[in-house]
């Protein structure tokens, strides 16, 4: 039997860029290169790029879609990615192998190599452009060593003193698998979910395990920024730049961040006029302070958080699609409370033992009121359910009792105008059939808006009555469960 070099026999295979395309092309190519860890780019001896595997459009942040029978120079040195791959230019040109480190300027490295594979006639068939991240090998080798640093961790192994530990369940187990790696990739990662649903504690331990507790993780909240401050806060200045700015200068919240985390938190709450100025830095890694002609290369890793839709915002117009593509590198939606019910004994054991400290005196509570607090729905997720616990330390002595939970979340809340039912079951038949009788209790020489919101306010009571539960009503009238609780909150009739 003979064997044969596996270079060889791909220069021979590869002979036409017509032969090489179909290969590329195969479906099983595509899959077997998404396998590989690193990224591979594979360019065709025309110089344009014929394959990207998944590993290459996270590093990069680009879609492959994008760039698939494009000229691979268009895509490196007009700066379209985060890395210039300028250093290999010579080598393509020359068609030679080179290794070589690359810098993005944001805190990651990768180790470029190109690989050119000859044909029959010496010249280049096409070229392999492979990225290494030195930070996924720095992972591997800690995660090999046995550092626990870089491992996820049962509830049961966690410090119960330790306020900020992380609660995890299989779906976030697996969000923070998924962020920690992206981080060690060091790709950008988007965390999206409802308000309250703790991604600014998944980004802090995303950061300590990732980056580490000892590198800066300046958290960035872009809605508190007024948007004529934007630039200062987020880039800094020289002294004597403005009127009031400090004599010392300012050091900007990326500058800051240097070898550590920007996270941006409600990325969505960024004015539209200052999107251009971030998306700058996002793309080249260079902070210029206000007043200065330099600009500073920073290294950041950037984490990002929001509660918006962003899709839709850009769709409005009101977010850049530029800056939605180069933020969304790797996406994770935090599940909402409502949808990991296991968890809610366990914030509540948290919580419980946190207040226990705090007022020396043991908190439980009953069989009825625990009931109560598994079966709501949460619209404001884990942090209402801490604000119903800290209500709950105020009003109950060590065991507390479904009377004392909050009105909004004890059963049996519901409008004390509640129109006559038509005997059919349909709660909004009921409301409608009814409202002659409620118009002989309004005064109609009433602003429209306070008419409408009371007639609201009943129908949604009745919906609730009908259906059983908050969260029934809101997909019954299709709205979200955050409206059917603010309109249900105002109109509470007593426990009878």
């Amino acid at each position: 039997m003979r064997f044969e070099a596996a270079k060889d026999s791909a220069e021979r295979q590869m002979k036409s860029g017509a032969e090489l395309r179909d290969f590329v092309d195969d479906p099983r190519f595509q899959a077997l290169s998404n396998y590989y860890p690193d990224g591979v780019i594979v360019v065709n001896r025309r110089r344009l790029i014929i394959s990207i595997n998944d590993a290459a459009e996270g590093i990069n942040a680009i879609k492959r879609s994008d760039w698939i029978d494009r000229p691979f120079w268009d895509f490196a040195i007009a700066g379209n990615g985060i890395f210039s791959f300028s250093s290999i230019q010579e080598a393509m040109d020359t068609e030679t192998t080179v290794n070589t480190m690359e810098d993005s300027g944001q805190g990651r490295e990768v180790l470029l190599s190109l690989i050119p594979i000859h044909g029959n006639n010496g010249d280049a068939a096409f070229f392999l452009v492979l990225q290494t991240s030195l930070d996924r090998i720095n992972w591997l080798k800690k995660k090999a060593s046995g550092d626990g640093s870089y491992l996820l961790f049962d509830q049961g192994e966690l410090d119960s003193d330790d306020e900020d530990e992380i609660i995890l369940n299989e779906d976030t187990k697996l969000i923070v698998a998924q962020g920690g790696k992206a981080m060690s990739l060091g790709m950008r990662v988007l965390l999206t979910g409802e308000s309250g649903v703790g991604k600014t504690v998944i980004a802090h331990y995303l950061h300590e395990n990732g980056v580490g507790e000892k590198k800066p993780f300046i958290h960035v909240n872009c809605g508190s920024i007024p948007e004529t401050l934007f630039e200062s806060e987020m880039f800094g200045y020289e002294r004597g730049a403005f009127t009031g700015a400090l004599q010392r200068g300012k050091k900007g919240f990326a500058e800051a961040a240097n070898g550590g985390t920007l996270f941006l938190d409600e990325v969505g709450e960024i004015p539209l006029s200052s999107q251009a100025k971030l998306l700058k830095f996002l793309e080249d890694g260079k902070v210029q302070r206000i007043g200065s002609t330099e600009y500073k290369k920073v290294r950041v890793r950037l984490l990002a958080a929001t509660n918006r839709d962003l899709v839709d915002m850009v769709d409005q117009k009101t977010f850049r699609k530029d800056l939605y593509y180069r933020l969304n590198v790797f996406a994770l939606k935090v599940p909402s409370l409502r949808d990991c019910p296991d968890m809610i004994p366990r914030f509540l054991d948290r919580f419980t033992a946190q207040l226990g400290k705090r007022r020396n005196q043991s908190l439980s509570f009953d069989e009825e009121s625990l009931k109560v607090l598994l079966n709501y729905d949460y619209p404001g997720n884990i942090r209402e359910l801490h604000n119903v616990v800290e209500h709950m330390a105020v009003v109950s002595g060590s065991v507390a009792k479904v009377s004392e939970l909050p009105d909004w979340i004890r059963p049996g809340t519901a409008s004390k105008i509640t129109p006559k039912s038509n005997g059919k079951g349909d709660p909004k038949s009921s409301v409608l059939d009814g409202f002659k009788d409620i118009n002989e209790e309004l005064e109609l020489k009433r602003p429209l808006k306070e008419v409408v919101r009371e007639f609201e306010e009943a129908f949604v009571a009745v919906a609730i009555v009908h259906y059983g539960s908050k969260r029934k009503t809101a997909d019954a009238l299709g709205v979200n469960i955050a409206t059917i609780v603010r309109k249900s909150r105002e109109v509470l009739c007593d426990d009878a």
